[in-house]
């Protein structure tokens, strides 16, 4: 099968969060699997200067957005013999700037049209390059225009189209007033229309409308987005209707960077059968932070996560001193909300010796909290997918979770036999606490906690997994039942 990945983000080229993580595994497992992979997404600025090995393919094609024209070139970058990556380079819309803002983090000036061009670009290097594949994978709202324009402008492709939602939060909703970049008839526009939003356009709508077929990250997330105008952002009716083609595809976890066997980022690398190098890693963390030493021999929390209320971060602030008042320890990662850094900054101030927090991405310390952290709290208020808990399970570090979304997927409470980690369902400052209660009992049983944590390693979140499911979908699509 000939597979065509199309996202504004691919690992280790570009990576905001997730999705770039995914476009970075997801390709590579289905190519493994004997597939022919192509990927197609932007050259930005800083990927050139990175000075990757890119191949011009001496293409100089251009496309309009309304009035205006815009050339583009496209260079190829060459993972194997079936696995390609084609980027898209236009100097004006894509050369400054991060993927989604400016350098400064401020809102990107040209967001809606850099994504407009990439897409007509991209069907446009499609119809001439790449005629003869299955299947067109969109992902995220950034390409959500894709699957019309491919059925309006190049309807004789034989190609299918997939469209995935990594983040159903972020629809790409912009402006009435730029209907003329998209090129589209009015009928598009107008109330009712397959872009119409409230006054507004709304690219993901329309990918639900005209895809062959929907994913989301998780199986549960596919049924809550038809239940709750909350989870869904408004979108739950447009999922109903359009339920026979929506499924849901748990995203996997690259064991290549995340296995405690072979990081080098941890102080003692360790298995299942050497579980105990887990808590010499403990120890050792403790020391480089500045913990009280007398934490060695009480519950350790971690968090790695954007702080956002998306993640929970608001009932995560409410419960802190309910841990670091039991005599308990947490390390948090991670960056977002600026009120929601201020609060835990005070929080650090005041139970110094038992916390420790950095704001911003730091890789390296991501893995250490993983591996030296007895458990690692997820308590999203909805969650699409979450790959931090499947990560956080490899590394023996027992999951807090709210059931909702991927965490309600891969995550059993331990009062089952084959629990792997503590599971709330009630989002409010209560009910996690008395998880977090349950997590302190648990702690005082060793030989449970090692139980749990065993059987937390055994759990299988491989991509391959993943990219088989996705395969049979693929094929379910091209038959023409689904």
């Amino acid at each position: 099968m000939k597979i065509i990945h199309i996202a504004a983000e691919v690992a280790p080229f570009s990576k905001v969060g997730g999705l770039g993580d995914v476009l970075g595994s997801l390709p590579k497992a289905q190519n493994r699997l004997g597939n022919i992979v192509y990927i197609i997404t932007p050259l930005y600025g800083f990927i050139l200067k990175n000075k990757y090995k890119l191949n011009d393919i001496n293409l100089d094609s251009y496309v309009t957005l309304g009035d205006e024209k815009y050339t583009f070139k496209v260079f190829e970058y060459k993972c194997n013999e079936k696995y390609l990556i084609f980027f898209i380079y236009n100097e004006n819309l894509l050369n400054s700037g991060g993927v989604y803002t400016e350098l400064d983090g401020s809102p990107l000036k040209n967001y809606t049209r850099r994504f407009v061009f990439f897409q007509k670009a991209a069907i446009e290097f499609i119809n001439g390059y790449l005629k003869d594949v299955d299947i067109i994978h969109c992902h995220d709202n950034h390409v959500a225009l894709l699957p019309l324009y491919k059925k309006l402008k190049c309807g004789h492709l034989k190609a299918k189209t997939v469209f995935t939602i990594h983040n159903i939060g972020y629809q790409g909703i912009t402006d009435i007033g730029n209907k003329e970049i998209f090129d589209l008839p009015d009928v598009y526009f107008e109330e009712n229309g397959d872009l119409y939003w409230g006054g507004k356009i709304n690219p993901m709508k329309t990918a639900v409308i005209h895809s062959d077929l929907i994913t989301t990250v998780s199986p549960t997330h596919a049924r809550e987005i038809m239940l709750s105008d909350e989870i869904s952002s408004g979108m739950r009716e447009i999922f109903v209707k359009h339920k026979k083609n929506l499924y849901g595809v748990l995203n996997g976890v690259d064991y290549e960077e995340w296995n405690p066997a072979r990081d080098n980022f941890i102080y003692y690398k360790y298995s299942i059968n050497e579980i105990g190098f887990k808590n010499k890693n403990k120890e050792q963390f403790l020391s480089e932070f500045g913990f009280e030493k007398a934490l060695i021999n009480r519950p350790l929390f971690g968090i790695v996560s954007r702080l956002v209320l998306q993640k929970g971060i608001d009932i995560l602030i409410k419960a802190m001193p309910v841990v670091f008042e039991s005599g308990c320890g947490m390390a948090l990662l991670g960056q977002g909300d600026q009120s929601y850094e201020a609060e835990i900054k005070l929080c650090t101030e005041k139970y110094m010796g038992r916390f420790y927090c950095e704001f911003g991405f730091n890789n390296e310390l991501a893995h250490k909290i993983y591996a030296s952290c007895d458990y690692f709290l997820v308590p999203s208020l909805y969650e699409p997918c979450g790959i931090t808990q499947m990560i956080s399970m490899k590394y023996g570090t027992i999951p807090i979770v709210r059931k909702t979304g991927g965490l309600a997927d891969t995550v059993l409470d331990i009062n089952n036999k084959n629990g792997t980690g503590i599971v709330f369902r009630e989002y409010t400052e209560k009910a996690l606490i008395q998880a977090i209660k349950r997590a302190i009992d648990l702690y005082k049983n060793k030989e449970l906690l090692i139980d749990v944590s065993k059987r937390a390693m055994r759990k299988n979140f491989s991509w391959e997994r993943a990219a088989k499911r996705y395969i049979a979908l693929y094929y379910k699509c091209l038959s023409g039942y689904h």
